[in-house]
C-alpha cells in the first residue's frame, strides 16, 4: 500500500523534479514521435519491449556504481519474437546488453564457424578510385550448421530493416531509463489510440537508487576509508504508467523472485495493485525453461481442482485444469500486415518461426480479496513450461511467452474495436 499511496501524493512527480534529462532528450522525443506516427498510419501494431538492467550511479560524474545480473536476453529474444508476429517494436534496452539479431552472433562460436583460409574470397564488387569509398566486400564461408541458423535471422532482419519496424533506444542509468519510459509510453497513448501499443515490461529495474542531489560530484576516494551509501526507495512508476502516462494501453509487467513460494501470491498482488492486463511471474533459478501469466480471470473459462503447483511452491486455489495449445492458430491469428509487406507469411516461409503444440501448460483460477479495495475477484493463472523435447531442440521460453502475449494483446483490440461499433 506504501508505493500505491507514494505515487498518489506525487511522489514520481518528485523524482522528475529531482533528476535530469538523458542527453539529447529532446531530439530523441521527436525521433519517438515521429516513428509513432508512421507506423499508425500503416496501421502497424506497436509493442514496447524495456530490456536490461539499470544503474544506480554513486556519483555525479560516474566511476562507481550499483547494478544487477540481467544482460538482457528476455527483451532482446522477444523483440524478435514480436517482429516475427508483425509488430512494429521500440527496444529501449540497457546500452551494451543483448540485441535482437546481434545476439546469435556470439563470437567465440562464429569465429569457430569460418572455415580455413582458402575459403575466403573476395566478392566481385571494386574500390571506388577516390579517398572516401567503401571497404573491400569480403565473402566468408561459414560452416553448413552455423549458415542454417543465421540465415532466417539475416532475412527476417533485413525484412525489418526495410520497413523500418525497430526503433533502438538506449539507456544506461535507472534515472535516464525512466525518462525515456515516460516519454515512449506518453507518446503510444496519443499518436496509437487507435490500435492502443502493447507494453512489455523486462527490463530489471533497480528498486533503490541515491537522489541526485546526494551524489557526490567526483569520484569517491577510497583513501576516505569504508563507504557507507543511503540508498532510497524508487516510487513505484507502473503505477502513474496505467492510470496516467498510457492509461489506454495494454501493459505487461514482470515478477521475477528466488523464493517459490512468493512467486504466484507477489504476481497477483501487482496485478490487482496498479490494474494493468498481464504478469509474468518467474523464478531466478528456472525463468529460462518456466514462467507463470497471471490475468483477471474475467477472460478464463476453465475450472477444475483445488490447487496448483510451481517448481515446489504450492497455492490453494479455487479451480484448476490443463488445456491443450492450438499453436498454429495463435500464431496466424497474429500476423500484420505492415508497409505492404505480410511479415509472417515472410517469416514462416523463411523458417524464422517455429510453432509447437508440444509445451506443458496449465491454467488455474484463483479467488482472491484486491489489496485495493477488498473486493472478491478472481485471477486466472496459467504455467507455461518447455518440454523436455523442446529443451533438446534449444527452443525459447521467450517465443511461447510472446505468442501467449500477442493473442491476448490481439483479443484486447478486438473488444475495443466490438465496442466502439456498439457505440
Amino acid at each position: 500500500m506504501a508505493a500505491a499511496n507514494t505515487c498518489e501524493t506525487g511522489e514520481w512527480h518528485q523524482f522528475f523534479d529531482h533528476t535530469t534529462a538523458p542527453d539529447d532528450y529532446e531530439p530523441i522525443s521527436r525521433r519517438i514521435a515521429d516513428w509513432v506516427v508512421k507506423h499508425s498510419h500503416v496501421g502497424c501494431k506497436i509493442a514496447l519491449v524495456t530490456s536490461g538492467g539499470t544503474t544506480v550511479p554513486l556519483e555525479r560524474n560516474t566511476v562507481r556504481f550499483v547494478d544487477n545480473f540481467s544482460i538482457g536476453t528476455r527483451g532482446a529474444a522477444s523483440s524478435e519474437y514480436f517482429l516475427q508476429h508483425g509488430y512494429a517494436v521500440i527496444f529501449l534496452h540497457r546500452d551494451s546488453s543483448a540485441q535482437p539479431f546481434v545476439r546469435h552472433l556470439r563470437p567465440q562460436t562464429l569465429l569457430d564457424a569460418f572455415l580455413g583460409d582458402e575459403e575466403v574470397t573476395t566478392a566481385a564488387s571494386e574500390r571506388a578510385e577516390d579517398a572516401g569509398a567503401p571497404h573491400e566486400r569480403i565473402q566468408i564461408t561459414l560452416d553448413v550448421a552455423t549458415s542454417n541458423k543465421l540465415r532466417p535471422v539475416l532475412q527476417l532482419y533485413r525484412t525489418v530493416v526495410r520497413q523500418e519496424r525497430l526503433l533502438s533506444l538506449p539507456f544506461t542509468s535507472l534515472s535516464s531509463y525512466l525518462w525515456l519510459l515516460r516519454n515512449v509510453t506518453q507518446a503510444l497513448q496519443q499518436h496509437h489510440s487507435s490500435k492502443p501499443a502493447l507494453l512489455y515490461l523486462a527490463a530489471a529495474v533497480a528498486d533503490f537508487y541515491i537522489p541526485y542531489e546526494e551524489l557526490s560530484e567526483h569520484k569517491l576516494q577510497s583513501s576516505s576509508g569504508p563507504l557507507t551509501v543511503q540508498l532510497q526507495l524508487v516510487p513505484k512508476m507502473l503505477a502513474p504508467l496505467v492510470a496516467h502516462w498510457g492509461p489506454n494501453l495494454y501493459v505487461v509487467s514482470f515478477k521475477l523472485e528466488t523464493d517459490s513460494t512468493k512467486l504466484i501470491d507477489k504476481s497477483q498482488a501487482a496485478l490487482q495493485r496498479y490494474r494493468h492486463h498481464l504478469v509474468v511471474g518467474n523464478l531466478l533459478q528456472t525463468r529460462r525453461d518456466q514462467v507463470i501469466l497471471v490475468e483477471p480471470a474475467s477472460n478464463a473459462t476453465e475450472c477444475g481442482a483445488p490447487s496448483i503447483k510451481y517448481s515446489g511452491g504450492t497455492t490453494n486455489c479455487s479451480s484448476t485444469s490443463t488445456e491443450p495449445t492450438d499453436t498454429s492458430k495463435e500464431c496466424s491469428s497474429t500476423s500484420t500486415k505492415c508497409n505492404d509487406d505480410n511479415t509472417q507469411a515472410e517469416s514462416n516461409k523463411e523458417g524464422s518461426v517455429s510453432c509447437s503444440s508440444t509445451e506443458e501448460t496449465s491454467t488455474h483460477c484463483k479467488e482472491s480479496r484486491s489489496v485495493e479495495d477488498g473486493v472478491l475477484e478472481q485471477v486466472k493463472i496459467k504455467v507455461l513450461k518447455l518440454s523436455g523435447e523442446q529443451k533438446l531442440l534449444k527452443f525459447e521460453i521467450e517465443e511461447i511467452i510472446v505468442r501467449e502475449v500477442c493473442s491476448r494483446h490481439q483479443l484486447f483490440l478486438s473488444k475495443l474495436s466490438l465496442g466502439d461499433e456498439l457505440k
